[in-house]
């Protein structure tokens, strides 16, 4: 409901508006800028996740698949460890995964598809497979599913060169 207060204005037309309370479904003026404000700021992307350049967004990515290759190389299921029955990498290897690759997969995917208007066409399928890659190797190690999925795709190390 919307109460209005009429008053004229100095050339004497009507104007609804002016010094009127305004109540829209039980909210004041000011409880209704504030609620359209904070929805605004959760809508809205910050400025500083829209990257202006493919070079900054492979600075941003570069790291977080370093980090990953790191953590696969030294930990992963293709070590050396895998064939000594009393190795703990294994476990390391599984809670690495949770600590730092998953949340790495999800930021690097986070990253390029804000800034997915910067891909080439030819990138954008490269992309794809490694979403999907990322969403099968989070299933495999969240328990949603047992199967392997598909391999990480090398090509998404070049894209944005």
């Amino acid at each position: 409901m919307i109460k209005n207060q009429k008053q004229t204005s100095g050339d004497h037309s009507v104007n609804y508006m002016a010094g009127g309370d305004i109540v829209i479904n039980g909210l004041t003026r000011e409880e209704l800028l504030s609620l359209l404000e904070e929805h605004s700021k959760r809508e809205a992307i910050p400025q500083e996740e829209l990257l202006s350049t493919r070079e900054d967004v492979k600075e941003v990515i570069a790291p977080l698949f370093e980090e990953n290759s790191h953590i696969f190389h030294t930990y992963g299921p293709m070590t050396e460890e895998r064939f000594n029955p009393e190795s703990e990498m294994p476990e390391q290897w599984l809670r690495k995964i949770q600590d730092f690759i998953l949340p790495n997969n999800r930021k690097i995917v986070e990253t390029i598809e804000r800034n997915k208007k910067l891909l080439l066409d030819f990138e954008n399928d490269i992309f794809t497979k490694f979403k999907q890659h990322v969403d099968d190797f989070e299933a495999k190690h969240t328990g949603k599913t047992k199967a392997n999925g598909t391999t990480f795709p090398e090509d998404i190390l070049l894209i944005l060169e």
